[in-house]
């Protein structure tokens, strides 16, 4: 896989994060971007968990129950190291589970755990290898490098508008 499939991927899984979290908002009727850091419809934990998910995972043809552990264990990881770096970094809880059962430091949780895991089985099985095969049969190179560079551009420009707004 070059990195500019892997940086679409990135972007793509990104972009479902913001619908996944955008629909529960909708469902617990919460703002729409009331816990994001970017203003753009993307949620960069999602894409590198599930980058991260499949460089470790895919093609190794792993039960499922023991990935459903293990990509849970994977993404809780990734999702309590990046809410402490958030934390430290601009003095701001972006997320908090201290209401839900078995949570850590209200960073991770059991319910969170219990998503991460049977996404990451879906992601893993059904939904990465159908992207794959989308993007390979309807994508030229070229057309995959312009996206990228495109993407990558507008999400500096949200990075930028977010850190203005947030020291402004």
């Amino acid at each position: 896989m070059s990195i500019y499939i892997l940086i679409l991927f990135i972007f793509i899984y990104s972009f479902f994060g913001y619908i996944y979290e955008t629909a529960i908002n909708i469902v617990n009727k919460v703002p729409i971007n009331s816990k994001g850091f970017l203003y753009g419809p993307v949620r960069p934990i999602y894409g590198f968990g599930c980058a991260l998910i499949i460089i470790v995972f895919y093609d190794t043809h792993i039960d499922t129950l023991p990935l459903f552990f293990l990509v849970g264990l994977l993404a809780c990881t990734l999702e309590y190291f990046t809410s402490y770096l958030l934390e430290k970094i601009f003095n701001k809880h972006y997320w908090d589970y201290s209401n839900n059962l078995f949570n850590l430091n209200g960073r991770v949780c059991l319910l969170g755990f219990t998503v991460f895991g049977l996404f990451g089985v879906i992601l893993v099985n059904f939904i990465h290898p159908n992207l794959v095969e989308l993007v390979y049969d309807n994508l030229s190179n070229r057309s995959i490098i312009y996206a990228v560079y495109t993407l990558i551009g507008i999400f500096i420009i949200d990075i930028l508008m977010s850190l203005y707004h947030l020291y402004h």
